[in-house]
């Protein structure tokens, strides 16, 4: 998410990863016989520390940044264009093509929307429409995506991105199965923005949580999360 760090989403993710271990099947497990694993790219976008007068504007700081405060593209709104989007491809695509291929991808608010794009990106890899549509999109995008479809994907606090520019994320429909997680309560990601991304997702498990803009912790919903991804 915006501000935040892989090594944070890997802290606040630390119940999930325990109830996918107790929840998923043995006859799955048994297909890793080393364990899965989880990996956490940060963003390639240091950001001021959050006592800088600048934090608020999402001016970049030259000075060294002491606190793991990172985003994937500055912009926080769904009508501008995303300057550092495609660094940000850049490190996903690095860190598939270094460490996986993925079964899934997860993503939290900011970082949900990347996660979203980069699995209707990595659908281009079988899909010649999903291809047509990110080449002739307002920001083309025809470069060959580093892995085949994700078997799942999970968004906590999600949207879309500015159609403007990235509609062919979106349309044709992203086919990969996803669970769009949202939050009763949240006051940073509207509930239209979460409702426009399920519209784009046919294949879609919605899940909503009785809190603000933060990843469950709770037993109940980590459970549902963890027999979606074992089912995916």
């Amino acid at each position: 998410g915006f501000g935040q760090s892989g090594s944070e989403f890997k802290t606040k993710t630390t119940k999930l990863r325990k109830a996918l271990q107790e929840t998923l099947s043995p006859s799955l497990l048994s297909q890793y016989p080393g364990g899965f694993t989880f990996h956490y790219p940060t963003g390639p976008l240091a950001l001021p520390t959050p006592d800088s007068s600048s934090s608020l504007t999402g001016e970049v700081s030259d000075a060294p940044v002491e606190e793991e405060n990172y985003a994937w593209w500055r912009n926080l709104d769904v009508s501008s264009e995303y300057i550092e989007h495609p660094a940000s491809l850049a490190k996903l695509r690095d860190c598939i093509i270094r460490e996986g291929p993925f079964d899934g991808i997860i993503g939290f608010s900011q970082g949900a929307c990347l996660a979203m794009m980069m699995a209707s990106w990595c659908e281009s890899a079988t899909d010649a429409d999903r291809r047509h549509a990110l080449a002739t999109q307002g920001i083309p995008l025809q470069e060959r995506a580093p892995q085949g479809p994700f078997r799942f994907a999970v968004s906590f606090s999600g949207y879309r991105g500015t159609l403007k520019y990235y509609s062919g994320f979106y349309s044709p429909e992203i086919r990969t199965p996803a669970l769009l997680v949202t939050a009763a309560w949240d006051m940073l990601v509207s509930e239209r923005g979460s409702r426009e991304l399920a519209g784009s997702c046919p294949h879609t498990e919605a899940l909503s949580q009785p809190g603000a803009h933060y990843v469950p912790n709770s037993k109940e919903y980590l459970d549902v999360i963890a027999q979606f991804v074992g089912q995916a």
